[in-house]
């Protein structure tokens, strides 16, 4: 029987190698498989990470090219609000300069007014006191060519004060009519 015991210690022995081979390769692979995990888990980790800075360096471009439009967007409002600005102040100086005009033809035309009138009363006294009628005729033809050279006068000065005056008015709406086309140029070549 000592014998049989050792024949079978000895398919004893085999088994239990076998298992412990098996059981080896099994923590063999149970290591491989946690290593493939872990190698997983890195890689995941380091392709979060790159995504992450990507996703930040993204972001801060993006922040800085807002940041630049909206400046340039900000000082382009400003262009256009001064330049509206501008444009509304030579609008009010042409005002001011026709209004000053209005007031000035206003008072040459009462001051013309009682000229003429206090003429004409002259004249009719004048005719009242006439003796012949050729005296009377001569008076008349005289205030009449006076009366024409007069209204001939004031006409020619009337158109040089209207001329002027035109200059004038129009002169602030030239100088921003100037401005804006040499900007449009500026830009446009730009």
């Amino acid at each position: 029987m000592a014998t049989e015991n050792k024949t079978s210690v000895k398919a004893v022995k085999p088994r239990k190698a076998k298992a412990a081979a098996v059981e080896t390769s099994s923590v063999q692979g149970d290591m491989k498989m946690t290593d493939t995990v872990k190698d997983v888990q890195d890689t995941m980790t380091k392709v979060a990470a790159e995504t992450a800075e990507k996703a930040t360096s993204f972001a801060k471009d993006a922040g800085a090219k807002i940041k630049e439009a909206l400046g340039k967007t900000g000082e382009t409002a400003k262009e256009v609000f001064e330049f509206s600005k501008a444009n509304a102040e030579a609008v009010v100086e042409s005002g001011k300069v026709a209004a000053k005009a209005a007031q000035q033809v206003t008072e040459h035309n009462v001051s013309l007014a009682r000229k003429n009138w206090e003429t004409g009363t002259a004249h009719v006294k004048a005719l009242a006191a006439v003796k012949s009628p050729t005296d009377f005729l001569k008076l008349q033809a005289d205030f009449t060519k006076a009366q024409a050279d007069a209204t001939v006068a004031e006409f020619s000065k009337a158109t040089e004060f209207a001329t002027k005056l035109f200059g004038e008015i129009v002169a602030p709406l030239q100088n921003r009519y100037a401005v804006a086309s040499e900007q449009v140029k500026t830009r446009f070549a730009a």
